[in-house]
């Protein structure tokens, strides 16, 4: 598992984890169990709401938030990016050059 402490350098990240997790109802609900309560009051919460399901957390909602620090961040070195935020210099410039043609278009 990569080091995950480049999404709070993401600008206006608490946005973004919105936009991110709001397609995903269980990322949604945990969430905002996490930000209401902590300790034993946040561990009853959640057991109460998915103790008869398994949460799962995909890929996808973090490549997501790699892009948006990929693109924040297009001053930095393709490869040191790309090793911070555990993707290939490929798709940092992929993730460039895709956001560059829906900019000229």
């Amino acid at each position: 598992m990569h080091n995950l402490n480049w999404v709070f350098k993401i600008q206006d990240f608490g946005k973004h984890i919105h936009n991110v997790i709001d397609e995903k109802e269980d990322l949604k609900r945990l969430y905002e169990v996490l930000s209401q309560y902590s300790g034993t009051l946040a561990f009853i919460e959640l057991y109460s709401i998915f103790n008869k399901s398994q949460i799962v957390f995909v890929e996808r909602v973090i490549d997501r938030l790699r892009k948006i620090y990929a693109l924040q961040n297009r001053d930095k070195n393709a490869n040191s990016l790309a090793r911070e935020i555990g993707v290939t210099a490929r798709t940092i410039f992929d993730w460039w050059k895709q956001s560059s043609n829906q900019n000229t278009n």
